[in-house]
């Protein structure tokens, strides 16, 4: 197994990431086995390696080893378990949420659309 290692691939994929993912396809076009470390975690980074053709030739070290993006709980049942705090009063728009005690913020959440 062949790795190369980049501190992250994000939306704003420069030049050396591009020729990265470039060595990455030529190696499996070659079929040999190669992988990108990407350093760096980023929330969105699953998304992201998807758009770039990549989603299952990329680990992030801090993802793999907290096994995140392995829940298959979905966005509504987290965000029912997280809300459902009768001490909470909810303001609600769209993709935004926030929870108060006593008129003071105590959770903020943000839904990332894809």
């Amino acid at each position: 197994m062949h790795y190369f290692i980049t501190s992250r691939i994000d939306k704003l994929t420069s030049a050396i990431e591009l020729a990265e993912i470039k060595r990455l396809k030529l190696f499996k076009a070659l079929n040999i086995s190669a992988k990108i470390i990407a350093l760096n975690y980023s929330r969105y980074q699953g998304q992201i390696w998807k758009e770039l053709g990549i989603g299952n030739d990329v680990i992030n070290p801090i993802a793999y080893f907290q096994r995140l993006g392995t829940n298959k709980t979905s966005t509504q049942e987290v965000l029912e378990a997280l809300l459902n705090n009768k001490e909470l009063t909810i303001k609600k728009s769209q993709g935004f949420a926030q929870g108060f005690i006593e008129q003071k913020l105590r959770i903020q959440i943000t839904e990332y659309q894809v």
